[in-house]
């Protein structure tokens, strides 16, 4: 499991779904040249990082599935693969090897206290604060 964590001192890029100008292609090619990390945050991150590692094979990547930014973590449900047959390793495991990631994001829920002490005005919201 050691290929979910992050090695201590690593730098890099995010980038998002929400492209105007193709910054994921942009940062993956600036991460190739410079030898950075990137993490991709996307609900795709899986089929985004699968294309990527297609056209920049030595790219040191983490992918986010942004699972915390559309669930609230609760003690029954903290995380993505609560709700589901298999665990956490083997959720790990298969985002990896799926999308050629060498890291993942685990799919932890947002804590409402987050959104409580951030943004008072949606204090108590059903959902995550779409600026997360």
């Amino acid at each position: 499991m050691s290929a979910v964590l992050v090695p201590p001192g690593s730098t890099g890029f995010v980038a998002s779904e929400q492209s105007l100008c193709d910054e994921l292609a942009v940062a993956a090619r600036h991460c190739a040249a410079t030898n950075s990390l990137l993490v991709v945050s996307s609900a795709d991150a899986v089929g985004r990082c699968a294309l990527l590692r297609g056209a920049h094979s030595d790219v040191d990547m983490i992918a986010d599935t942004r699972y915390w930014a559309k669930h609230f973590a609760t003690p029954n449900e903290p995380t993505e693969a609560s709700g589901t047959l298999f665990n956490l390793d083997t959720w790990a495991t298969t985002v990896l090897q799926d999308s050629g990631a060498q890291h993942v994001l685990a799919p932890t829920g947002c804590h409402p206290a987050i959104t409580d002490m951030y943004y008072p005005a949606r204090s108590g919201a059903q959902n995550c604060p779409s600026w997360l």
